[in-house]
């Protein structure tokens, strides 16, 4: 295998960076958004039919968003839970700014560089090479090359980086051609 370098780039990450990081790895299907509506309206349907002995979940639901003073919670409720069911996203794009002080490569220059073999990076914190074999996806956005290790982590690779447009699509399809998803 060939261990040339086939893209280096030097950066400063901000909290952009971050939030864009946290909304990419933590979007989910639409379909995933209609399961998690569906269990949970059936939990709270059994909750309340366990609670106030009525089943039919249609009276359940008028009487939850009847227009009363009683009731807006209830409603309010149900939004909230719709919300975070199919923008988990945006959820954690907008918790990621008041997070992202707390976590160590906070307004951090990096230098990252890929090769055939993996993903090295410089920091004052540290240089680390991390594996292709580790890379759980790779994803691409319009300003962005993200390359996540885990559920919460993942290398940032930022458009602005790079000295053209060329460069970037050249770094996203080395990645592509790079990554090997785990089977099982």
């Amino acid at each position: 295998m060939n261990d040339n370098r086939q893209f280096t780039v030097t950066y400063k990450m901000t909290r952009w960076d971050y939030a864009a990081m946290a909304r990419a790895i933590n979007r989910k299907p639409w379909s995933r958004g209609v399961i998690m509506i569906a269990v949970w309206l059936l939990v709270v349907w059994g909750l309340m039919a366990a609670i106030i002995h009525v089943y039919n979940p249609v009276y359940m639901a008028r009487a939850i968003f009847a227009v009363s003073a009683e009731n807006w919670p209830l409603a309010v409720l149900f939004i909230i839970a719709v919300l975070c069911s199919f923008f988990p996203h945006w959820l954690a794009w907008a918790m990621s700014f008041a997070y992202y002080k707390s976590i160590a490569s906070a307004d951090l220059t990096a230098t990252l560089s890929t090769n055939d073999k993996g993903v090295d990076v410089t920091s004052r914190l540290g240089d680390s090479t991390v594996p292709w074999t580790s890379i759980k996806r790779v994803i691409v956005e319009r300003d962005y090359l993200f390359l996540p290790i885990s559920k919460r982590e993942s290398f940032i690779i930022p458009r602005r980086a790079f000295s053209s447009d060329n460069e970037f699509n050249a770094a996203c399809q080395f990645a592509r051609d790079r990554f090997k998803p785990s089977v099982g």
